[in-house]
Protein backbone atom coordinates (compact mmCIF):
# COMPACT_ATOMS: atom_id res chain seq x y z
CA UNK A 1 0.00 0.00 0.00
CA UNK A 2 2.79 2.19 0.89
CA UNK A 3 4.51 1.59 -2.67
CA UNK A 4 0.90 2.98 -4.13
CA UNK A 5 0.82 6.10 -1.64
CA UNK A 6 4.19 7.00 -2.97
CA UNK A 7 3.13 7.20 -6.59
CA UNK A 8 0.63 9.71 -5.78
CA UNK A 9 1.87 12.88 -7.54
CA UNK A 10 1.57 15.37 -4.48
CA UNK A 11 2.38 18.48 -6.68
CA UNK A 12 0.02 21.38 -6.42
CA UNK A 13 0.61 21.87 -9.95
CA UNK A 14 -0.79 18.19 -10.20
CA UNK A 15 -4.15 18.64 -12.78
CA UNK A 16 -5.69 16.00 -10.92
CA UNK A 17 -6.22 18.36 -7.79
CA UNK A 18 -8.31 20.59 -9.77
CA UNK A 19 -11.75 20.62 -8.71
CA UNK A 20 -10.72 17.99 -5.80
CA UNK A 21 -8.33 20.09 -3.13
CA UNK A 22 -7.73 22.71 -5.38
CA UNK A 23 -10.24 25.31 -6.02
CA UNK A 24 -9.53 28.86 -8.00
CA UNK A 25 -5.22 28.13 -7.32
CA UNK A 26 -5.92 27.52 -3.52
CA UNK A 27 -6.22 24.59 -0.86
CA UNK A 28 -10.20 23.81 -0.47
CA UNK A 29 -10.81 22.65 2.98
CA UNK A 30 -14.58 22.36 2.55
CA UNK A 31 -16.23 18.99 3.25
CA UNK A 32 -16.88 17.75 0.04
CA UNK A 33 -13.73 18.59 -1.64
CA UNK A 34 -12.00 16.77 1.33
CA UNK A 35 -14.45 13.66 0.43
CA UNK A 36 -13.16 14.23 -3.03
CA UNK A 37 -9.48 14.13 -2.42
CA UNK A 38 -10.10 10.97 -0.23
CA UNK A 39 -11.78 9.65 -3.37
CA UNK A 40 -9.00 10.21 -5.69
CA UNK A 41 -6.29 8.87 -3.23
CA UNK A 42 -8.33 5.63 -2.56
CA UNK A 43 -8.89 5.21 -6.50
CA UNK A 44 -4.85 5.85 -7.10
CA UNK A 45 -4.21 3.12 -4.16
CA UNK A 46 -6.64 0.37 -5.36
CA UNK A 47 -9.39 0.46 -2.62
CA UNK A 48 -12.89 0.70 -3.04
CA UNK A 49 -15.36 3.77 -2.68
CA UNK A 50 -18.54 3.67 -0.91
CA UNK A 51 -21.66 4.28 -2.21
CA UNK A 52 -21.74 7.60 -0.76
CA UNK A 53 -18.56 8.41 -2.30
CA UNK A 54 -19.84 7.31 -5.30
CA UNK A 55 -22.34 9.54 -5.50
CA UNK A 56 -20.09 12.61 -4.54
CA UNK A 57 -18.09 11.48 -7.70
CA UNK A 58 -20.88 10.91 -10.12
CA UNK A 59 -22.02 14.65 -9.06
CA UNK A 60 -18.73 16.24 -10.46
CA UNK A 61 -18.90 14.32 -13.70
Amino acid sequence: ILKKFSLINWKRTNKEWNGRAIINGKISKSSTNMLLTLNYIKNKMGLSLTSKENEIENKIR
